[in-house]
């Protein structure tokens, strides 16, 4: 399945970018592709505005949350929701519940992403500063969460921002 994931990944970078040469790391569940481009770096920290380095203390790039197209915001909703959110089905008394989920170590971005799904219509909770405790180094971590529960806005989600990634498309 990994293989169909980067390949997936690799033609999409090669037609969004037109870049032909990349690194992949393999780290458990998860695959990092890294890009060669100092044009394209420049495009993400310059234009759009992400850092570089540590990931703490960011927010929605101002672009996203100064825009007034639900598209726009829709879309990068969606880009982020494809990449960190999960979707959980737990069994309650009364059957199946739905749960879209996103954790991050940024307090910022996740009220920033609260902001968003509100501005979408989409009811949603937030948890501020978790506590949790990596059992692969034994540190504990700062942490953020917002989630979407139950099937009316988690459909509202699906009709609204909807989804991308090839795991969830057939």
């Amino acid at each position: 399945m990994k293989g169909v994931i980067l390949n997936h990944t690799m033609n999409l970078k090669r037609k969004l970018y037109n870049i032909q040469e990349g690194a992949l790391r393999n780290n458990g569940n998860e695959l990092r592709l890294r890009l060669y481009s100092f044009a394209l770096a420049n495009f993400y920290t310059k234009m759009i505005g992400f850092p570089i380095g540590t990931k703490k203390n960011i927010g929605v790039p101002d672009i996203i949350m100064g825009s007034n197209h639900k598209d726009v915001i829709a879309g990068f909703l969606r880009g982020l929701i494809d990449t960190d959110f999960s979707l959980v089905i737990r069994q309650r008394n009364n059957g199946p519940y739905p749960s879209l989920q996103g954790d991050f170590a940024s307090r910022t971005l996740i009220i920033d992403i609260q902001k968003l799904f509100i501005r979408l219509g989409i009811e949603n909770s937030i948890l501020l500063d978790i506590k949790r405790l990596d059992k692969r180094n034994g540190k504990t971590y700062m942490s953020h969460t917002i989630s979407i529960h139950g099937f009316k806005r988690v459909k509202k989600w699906l009709e609204m921002i909807g989804y991308n990634n090839i795991l969830n498309a057939k």
